[in-house]
């Protein structure tokens, strides 16, 4: 009797060790709760989401509590993990879309007819000549400041705002309107808000600690800025319904209009929420991705003076001086240098550098490790494009990693991940080829010299990753 006893209990013993063992098998590792606070209100999250990924590996969590966050690291992981749409879907970020379950910010299959819907519109060839009306006013600016010391970065925003407005809207402002000024002003606060604590972009955790994360009062501004994207609607749909030419807006109305399917995107308010949010998303890849990247790009290639003679030895070579740029430029020639030089700004800047968040829609199993329904996903993407295992002295501006040697053609580096791309992606790269090369076919600049030194370190501390502000003299090409 005794025997058997203690035979059961090592039998039970023994599954209780394999139980605990399978367990921590499937287990993700990952920093401590004492550390996740100790770094919650660092400046540079990006930095500190590398650290972890050199320490934890490729996929760790941040487990705080109940609220577990999978952290991505390796871009062939990301893509993997991003392309199943049946698992991961993109998360509603309550602190910026106000936890509306509507528009491009949605998960799962809701935003599959708007997304198709908004990228027909933006793919039109009709979009370059609103790009190429700010261009022209850009230019004349710069023309005004010939021989000067100038700061390019609010002029440039200012430039793409007022392009996606007039696209959006179908109305155009100056581009020192007081309206555009406002609205930057608006989500220039918002983003500050959302740096001063990373806790807000994890919607979870600062819910936790709404005092001490200050959720309440980016809640109360996001739905300020709300406001003036349904006060905009609200104008077209009074003035622009019947338009020859109608604005996306109107268009997204028309939608709205025609559909009689209570299951469609564009049904009755269903509709109007999620041209809201779309307005949202669109505005703010406007006011961030496309001139943040533009302002790096035009740092880089001031600093770089020997990178600025290469492109514009290239632009002369396929443009003629008598004209200006265009689109038909890029698909009728290869400029391989500027595509690089603009793939390499992606790469070291990497100024979105955790992606969109994204959750997962049901359980799935990545590698080895069980992720649950309802885990929010993120992606390591500053990590993956300044890994040293990946890319050779990956903090060094170098246009040339991307030039295939063999054919002069350009390497085709992914740097989307998944089908929850960004919805403006082929205007963005409109719009930064197009000013890039009718800037430098015109112009040469120079970084001041007093700004020359610490290019990895121009970083504002932000949610965007952004360089300081900085000038450039501007001189006319001979």
């Amino acid at each position: 009797m005794v025997i058997f006893a203690f035979a059961l209990w090592a039998l039970f013993l023994n599954l209780i060790y394999k139980c605990l063992k399978k367990f921590r098998s499937n287990r993700l590792p990952g920093p401590s709760t004492i550390s996740i606070l100790r770094h919650a209100t660092a400046k540079y999250s990006h930095l500190t989401l590398s650290k972890w990924a050199q320490t934890y590996g490729d996929i760790f969590q941040i487990k705080l509590g109940p609220i577990r966050i999978v952290v991505l690291s390796d871009g062939k992981l990301i893509q993997e993990v991003f392309d199943e749409s049946e698992y991961v879907g993109r998360a509603d970020k309550k602190n910026l879309q106000l936890a509306r379950p509507y528009g491009m910010a949605s998960q799962g299959a809701v935003p599959k007819e708007q997304r198709t819907f908004t990228v027909r519109y933006l793919s039109q060839p009709s979009m370059e000549s609103f790009i190429q009306e700010e261009i022209s006013e850009f230019l004349t600016w710069m023309s005004s400041h010939e021989g000067q010391m100038v700061e390019m970065n609010q002029r440039l925003t200012l430039a793409i705002v007022n392009t996606l407005w007039k696209i959006l809207s179908g109305k155009r402002y100056p581009q020192d309107d007081d309206r555009i000024l406002r609205v930057l002003d608006k989500e220039n606060k918002l983003n500050e808000s959302l740096s001063r604590n990373p806790l807000l972009l994890y919607p979870p955790l600062a819910e936790l600690f709404p005092r001490i994360t200050g959720w309440h009062d980016v809640i109360t501004l996001a739905e300020d800025i709300r406001d003036d994207y349904e006060q905009i609607i609200l104008e077209c749909e009074i003035d622009d319904v019947k338009s020859e030419h109608p604005s996306f807006i109107v268009e997204y109305l028309r939608e709205i209009e025609n559909s009689s399917d209570p299951e469609c995107d564009f049904y009755k308010d269903a509709g109007k929420n999620s041209l809201v949010t779309t307005l949202a998303d669109l505005f703010n890849e406007g006011l961030t991705t496309i001139p943040v990247t533009l302002s790096w790009a035009v740092f880089y290639i001031s600093k770089f003076i020997d990178v600025q003679l290469k492109l514009q030895e290239e632009l002369d070579k396929v443009v003629p001086r008598n004209r200006r740029p265009c689109l038909a430029d890029r698909s009728k020639l290869p400029l391989p240098y500027l595509e690089a030089t603009i793939m390499e700004t992606l790469r070291i800047t990497s100024s979105v550098s955790t992606g969109a968040m994204h959750k997962t829609l049901a359980d799935m199993k990545v590698r080895d490790y069980e992720i649950q329904t309802g885990t929010w996903i993120i992606a390591n993407v500053y990590h993956v494009h300044h890994d040293p295992n990946a890319w050779q002295d990956p903090d060094i501006f170098l246009p040339e990693r991307f030039i295939n040697l063999e054919s002069g053609s350009v390497n085709s580096t992914n740097f989307s991940t998944g089908e929850k791309t960004c919805l403006g992606e082929t205007i963005a790269k409109d719009e930064i080829f197009l000013f890039l090369s009718n800037i430098y076919q015109t112009f040469n600049t120079v970084l001041d010299e007093n700004e020359s030194a610490g290019v990895t370190c121009h970083h504002k501390p932000e949610i965007v990753l952004q360089p300081s502000d900085f000038n450039v003299l501007l001189t006319r090409r001979t």
